[in-house]
């Protein structure tokens, strides 16, 4: 059983049609990428998976129990956590204590600290524990995102583009990061740009446009997909010209 399925997701704002009966399953320990142009319903979809929006019409099961329709808190507290494209440290707090509120959501005080330490050194800000969370370069708040999403007991993590904005050295560690993570038993869904991210990191690729799933396949059937070149790959490179 996938740990992640959506089947038929419909979201509508008004006349908008943001979502058009999207379905994709997550199995458990993959990484699975969703890419498509602006506007084609990505951030849509992971707001309605984690419970941000309520669905018109589909169905969301995470770990065989249906969750479309329940507050954001309460998908959290069961595991499935999502982060934000705009990193969002606490103000004045320190790493080490914003992993520890974010722990709090599942453990107790004495054993929230001790899981704050350990996700430290998962996401590689050990050294920085005392540091403000402001201060912080923009890839090591990244990280943060990623230690926060872990700590509150998250074990599916939705990673809304969490390589904006960084430089390709620093891109490459937030691979490394994902990676180890996903070693460890941590499942990924992803919204990306960075294809080169997305075709190295993903064992499967969901591709949407103007609201609509128009392919699913690994990294080299969607590479070679002339729907997916022609909606968003050939965009890409007509924009980057």
């Amino acid at each position: 059983m996938a740990l992640l399925k959506v089947e038929c997701l419909t979201k509508r704002f008004g006349g908008l049609v943001a979502l058009d009966r999207v379905s994709l399953e997550v199995e458990e320990g993959h990484i699975m990428g969703v890419i498509g142009p602006n506007g084609a319903g990505k951030t849509t979809l992971f707001g309605t998976i984690s419970g941000f929006h309520k669905p018109q019409e589909g169905a969301v099961y995470f770990r065989g129990r249906r969750i479309d329709g329940l507050k954001p808190h309460r998908i959290c507290k069961m595991g499935l956590v999502r982060t934000f494209q705009i990193a969002q440290p606490f103000p004045g707090f320190t790493p080490l204590e914003t992993l520890v509120t974010a722990a709090l959501n599942t453990l107790p005080l004495a054993r929230a600290r001790k899981r704050a330490r350990e996700v430290l050194e998962m996401v590689g800000l050990a050294e920085k524990a005392q540091e403000e969370g402001g201060n912080l370069t923009i890839a090591d708040q990244k990280a943060l995102e990623v230690g926060k999403a872990i700590a509150t007991g998250g074990r599916l993590i939705l990673l809304d583009e969490v390589m904006a904005g960084l430089t390709v050295l620093e891109a490459q560690t937030m691979m490394s990061l994902v990676k180890r993570l996903q070693a460890q038993g941590f499942t990924f869904l992803m919204v990306e740009h960075v294809m080169y991210v997305i075709m190295k990191l993903c064992d499967r690729i969901v591709v949407l446009n103007f609201g609509q799933k128009i392919a699913e396949g690994t990294p080299g059937e969607i590479a070679g997909n002339k729907t997916v070149i022609d909606a968003y790959i050939g965009e890409e490179a007509a924009v980057a010209g």
